[in-house]
């Protein structure tokens, strides 16, 4: 790609919902920057871009700059790339910084109990659209959740007093996430953890980001097999025994071909568990 003029993607926000188009920002910049170009431009309508802390230049290409772009946006057999194979750690070596503004935070402070928010364990489940993928992408086990709940438990310089639950489908999460003894479960009400069914054709603004924000504010996370989550967990950032993240290893179902590359999207220091409740299993 050295011959690259610069990065674009032209389906950002056709292709996947919030989780996904993060990565496609962020990995369309990394790939402008690897081609030693650094230029990036999207288009100007993208409804999450005043409540990411981008460069406002690259929400401002003129249509003639965005067409002398490269297009990311499909792979070489003409398939929807979702770039969502980005080397965490090459990620963190090109400061490619995704986070959320700080009116975003302010409005997640303003609407929630600071204390049910910085000192508590963000624990998160995706259904909705994933059941009818569960053969590409498991529901994380009770012994996932409950093994992340022991751990941070264990780690943590001083322990949560709160398990706040984020799902698509809080009554289904209630009754499959154990919560162990010495938590209080809080569910948030901001913007919701359901997402638009059609990511960039909504009738008002969104509100989804606000509770990967609230998730991001967390000290603790145990994330699910979901973007959206897992960008909660990158926002937060490692800190050992004040910022954790937990995270599923069983990220595919067994003997899916992406487990071969899966395990490096991940923070080198957050804690991987199985759905057997297993430590740092590695993915098969």
């Amino acid at each position: 790609m050295n011959d690259v003029i610069g990065c674009t993607y032209k389906e950002l926000g056709n292709a996947g919902r919030l989780g996904n188009q993060l990565f496609q920002v962020a990995n369309t910049a990394a790939q402008s920057l690897i081609a030693g170009s650094g230029v990036v431009g999207f288009r100007q309508d993208w409804e999450y871009q005043d409540y990411i802390q981008v460069p406002r230049e690259w929400f401002s290409r003129t249509p003639r700059e965005l067409a002398s772009l490269t297009d990311l946006s499909f792979d070489s057999k003409g398939h929807t790339d979702y770039l969502q194979n980005l080397d965490f750690n090459k990620y963190i070596d090109l400061r490619v910084a995704m986070c959320f503004t700080p009116d975003v935070f302010n409005e997640v402070w303003s609407g929630m109990n600071p204390n049910f928010v910085s000192n508590s364990i963000a624990i998160h489940l995706r259904c909705g659209d994933y059941d009818k993928h569960r053969a590409i992408f498991p529901l994380p086990s009770k012994e996932y959740y409950l093994k992340g709940q022991e751990m941070i438990m264990d780690k943590a310089i001083i322990r949560p007093t709160q398990a706040i639950i984020y799902s698509d489908d809080i009554e289904r999460a209630l009754d499959h996430i154990p919560i162990i003894e010495g938590l209080d479960i809080v569910i948030p009400e901001l913007g919701g953890s359901v997402e638009s069914p059609v990511p960039g054709r909504r009738s008002k603004k969104p509100t989804d980001h606000l509770d990967m924000a609230a998730m991001a504010i967390s000290k603790f996370g145990i994330i699910s097999n979901s973007t959206y989550s897992w960008w909660a967990g990158v926002m937060r950032g490692y800190v050992p025994g004040l910022r954790l993240t937990v995270y599923p290893t069983d990220w595919y179902a067994k003997g899916r071909p992406e487990n071969k590359n899966v395990k490096k999207i991940f923070h080198p220091q957050w804690m991987g568990i199985d759905n057997k409740g297993e430590v740092n299993a590695n993915p098969t």
